[in-house]
């Protein structure tokens, strides 16, 4: 079994651009909620993400 390659910030920010806000009907990382993407060692991706309202449906 051939390992996954661990992708890149840019690959995980880009990806990232598909989320949508469901009111805003813009992307996370367009309205700059996506605060931080770091990639550990051992492969596993931590993103924080801030909402833009206490209630945000996301």
């Amino acid at each position: 079994m051939d390992a996954v390659p661990t992708p890149t910030k840019e690959q995980i920010t880009e990806a990232l651009k598909a989320v949508i806000d469901p009111e805003l009907r813009r992307s996370i990382v367009e309205l700059g909620m996506v605060r931080s993407v770091q990639i550990a060692d051992d492969g596993r991706v931590d993103i924080v993400v801030s909402l833009t309202t206490p209630g945000c449906p996301i």
